[in-house]
């Protein structure tokens, strides 16, 4: 079953469905997860500045590949996204093109925002958000 089954960022856990980790709560309210060969899986959390390992076991090539089997291509950029949500994904890749990490970042609506950009949005111009 995936790592994050029952939680908002179900979807992203497709990336980590094969690591185990100690608590499921631990993960659900991340905002980053890196998987990078050779190295403990890490996650980054909403308002924390720094990050935590998931386990004690280092990330695998298997689970790397896997990973990567699980959420298709890759385009140019390195980057996939998974459709229907704001996440996205991208591949480190070595020297001979194999992708030895992978950092998927959970992105999140934010609905309150509609109403506050309303009138901005209604004006038909191009608008730039930084944030």
């Amino acid at each position: 079953s995936l790592a994050w089954e029952g939680t908002n960022s179900h979807n992203c856990g497709l990336i980590i469905s094969s690591i185990k980790t100690n608590s499921t709560k631990e993960i659900s309210n991340h905002d980053q997860v890196t998987l990078d060969l050779g190295r403990l899986p890490q996650a980054c959390y909403l308002g924390d500045s720094g990050k935590r390992d998931l386990r004690k076991k280092e990330v695998s090539i298997e689970e790397l590949e896997y990973a990567q089997n699980a959420l298709g291509e890759f385009g140019g950029n390195n980057r996939t996204g998974i459709a229907g949500t704001l996440h996205r994904i991208s591949a480190i890749r070595n020297k001979n093109g194999r992708v030895v990490g992978l950092t998927c970042r959970l992105g999140r609506p934010v609905r309150e925002i509609i109403d506050m950009t309303r009138d901005l949005l209604e004006y038909g111009k191009s608008i730039l958000f930084l944030g």
